[in-house]
Order: structure tokens, then sequence, then C-alpha cells
């Protein structure tokens, strides 16, 4: 009996040493050199080694606001050819590539063309708090999050804005409105206002990503008016800096039209020609930390009424 027990154990014991000795069934984890990253706010990157060569881009998530949007961005292959331009980078789950991100206050590359390192560069942070995202890596075995957080920049403080008429963009269009006005009297002769509820209608725009990301949408700026000879000239009115349609008050006092309006109901039409035009902008900021100019160029596009041009009838009839 002891002779059967002894033999069981010896068995059992070659069996135990055989797998501690075999290293070769393992594998190394999947490690990096760091997963904590802290990066300059006025622009910044860093290389990230790897002790592995086989493992992928999980995913990249927004940290700093785990609940919004997920990134989207462009994504290129390991030969530099772009594969897409609005993908979503959350669980992307690419192998060699690059996947960049452009925000309007902020933005970063995540390049993997290494075997053994992923690059990941970051844009100038424009936000007034920290930026942060994380980058998932994996292999067959084990996920790994590379977090990075990027300080807000110095920013940059408003200089001037200046304007360049563009010719070609001047157009008129007229607009008709109509009401039914109602006179329970006899013939009665009045005013009316011709402009009251009208508005100037402006907007900026910009090819720059970043363009609206470097000043608090409440900054306030000059915008142009155009001459009859076409010149420009900067009116007193300063508006928000933002790409959104905007309304404005109309550089021109009200004006008021005498009207007949005969017994019982009657129609009244106005028609207003409004006049269009773009202006070419270049903003100038200056940067806090080095005192350095840069500037962003776009269009400012104007609709306006004109304030000789417009036509006011009753029943049909002209009211001159």
């Amino acid at each position: 009996m002891k002779s059967k027990q002894l033999a069981v154990y010896l068995t059992f014991l070659s069996l135990l040493t055989f797998c501690s000795c075999n290293n070769d069934v393992f594998v190394d984890e999947l490690q990096t050199s760091a997963t904590e990253i802290e990066m300059n706010g006025d622009g910044d990157s860093t290389t990230i080694q790897t002790n592995a060569s086989d493992w992928k881009i999980w995913s990249v998530d927004d940290t700093s606001n785990p609940a919004g949007n997920q990134f989207q961005g462009k994504v290129y292959d390991e030969s530099g050819d772009i594969k897409g331009y609005d993908v979503n980078f959350f669980q992307i789950n690419r192998a060699k590539g690059k996947l960049v991100y452009i925000g309007r206050q902020n933005g970063f590359t995540v390049n993997h063309n290494k075997d053994n390192a992923i690059d990941i560069s970051v844009d100038e942070n424009l936000q007034d708090s920290a930026f942060k995202f994380t980058v998932w890596i994996c292999d067959a075995y084990k996920t790994i999050p590379i977090h990075i957080t990027q300080a807000a920049s110095s920013g940059y403080s408003f200089d001037h804005i200046a304007y360049q008429y563009l010719p070609d963009s001047y157009h008129k269009e007229w607009v008709s409105s109509s009401i039914t006005m109602n006179n329970e009297g006899d013939t009665l002769r009045t005013e009316m206002s011709v402009f009251s509820g009208k508005h100037r209608i402006y907007k900026f725009s910009s090819d720059e990503p970043k363009a609206f990301g470097y000043l608090n949408d409440l900054l306030q700026v000059d915008i142009p008016i155009l001459e009859d000879d076409g010149t420009l000239l900067i009116g007193t009115e300063k508006v928000p800096y933002m790409p959104k349609v905007q309304e404005g008050r109309l550089p021109f006092d009200d004006v008021m039209q005498p009207i007949v309006l005969p017994p019982g109901e009657s129609q009244l039409r106005m028609d207003i020609a409004y006049a269009y035009f773009d202006a070419a902008y270049t903003l100038y900021l200056r940067s806090n930390k080095t005192g350095l100019m840069k500037s962003v160029s776009g269009i400012f596009h104007s609709k306006m009424p004109l304030k000789t041009e417009y036509l006011v009838f009753i029943n049909d009839k002209w009211q001159r």
C-alpha cells in the first residue's frame, strides 16, 4: 500500500516539475513604459514604449466628459493613406495606423506605426481647464489604459480685427410681407413704421477648425458697414465673435411711411430690398505667454435692409 502511495506522489511531483520548467507555455504580460502622462497646454508630444509588438489601439475615450460625445476624427493606415474622416474612436480596435482628432479648443494624434511604441501628440488646449483622454491598448490577453492630462494653455488676448470687402459677393433681394388691416371708421390718413422689427443679420465663418476657440464667446468685435461707393466703414456696433447667425440693430433710424386706409378691411403689402455682402476678415490675437501675434482668417456675412429701397401698398395701391 505504501509503495502505491509513493508511486502516485512521485508521478505528481514529476508533472509539477515539468509544468514549472516549461516556460514556453507562458506569455509575457503586455506592459508600457508609462500609464499616466501629463502634457503641456501649449502643445506637446510623447512616446510610450511597449514590451511587445503584437498589440492594437483598442479605444480612445473622453475622460473629461465620459458621458458626453465620443471622439470622432480621421483614421489613417500604416502607409499614411486616409481610411475615414468622421470615424468614432470608441472601441475602434485598430492595429497599425494613426488617429487624428481636431476639436474646437483642443486636439490630438495617436500614432501606432512602430512595433514597440506609440506616439501621442496634443494640440494647444484652449479650454479653461485640463483636457483629459484615455488611450486603451490591448493584446489577446490584457488591456492597458494610458491616461493623458493636458493642462490649459496660456491663452490669447484680442488685439484687433481687419476687414476687406469682397465685391463679387454683393447682391440685392426684395422681400415681401403682407398683413390684413381693418378700419372701422372713415378713410384714415396715418403713418406706419417701415423697419420696426427688422434687423441686420450677420455671421462669422472660417475654415480654420479652431478659429472660434481662441477667445471667449462673449468677446465683442467691430463689424463693417458697406457704403454706396463700395467702401467699408466700421460702425459703432460691437457684436460677439462666434459662428452663429446673429441679429443686430440697424445702422439707421426707422422710417415712418404715410398711408391711407379706406373703410373696412384692407391688405397691406410691404416690399423691402435687402443688401447682401461678404468681407474677408483677419482676427489678430496676442499670445499671453510669448506676446507674439497670431492671426485667424475667415468671412463676415451681412444681410441688411436698405433704408431708401422699400415700397408700401394698400390694396395694391402704392403709398407714395
